[in-house]
């Protein structure tokens, strides 16, 4: 792999990292303290989950097919099922 690869996917994996966190601290604070429970702020958590299941799913799937040029062999097609 070459040098640009490998600073893609240090980036790529920083912002995983700060995704996740960032977001289960929003999740946090909105939980922790009573003052912030309100519907815009349940809204933000709501988005806040998503995030968290878009970089913890997607993001390293995508770092995955990044690093594994191969094809994936997935059986034969058949025509008529």
């Amino acid at each position: 792999m070459n040098v640009g690869l490998w600073i893609y996917l240090a980036i790529m994996s920083l912002v995983l990292l700060f995704a996740v966190l960032g977001n289960a601290l929003v999740i946090y604070c909105v939980v922790r303290f009573r003052k912030l429970r309100s519907v815009t702020n349940g809204f933000i958590c709501n988005l806040s989950v998503t995030d968290i299941i878009l970089a913890g799913f997607v993001m390293p799937q995508r770092l995955h097919d990044i690093t594994h040029v191969e094809d994936f062999h997935e059986g034969e097609a058949r025509d008529g099922i």
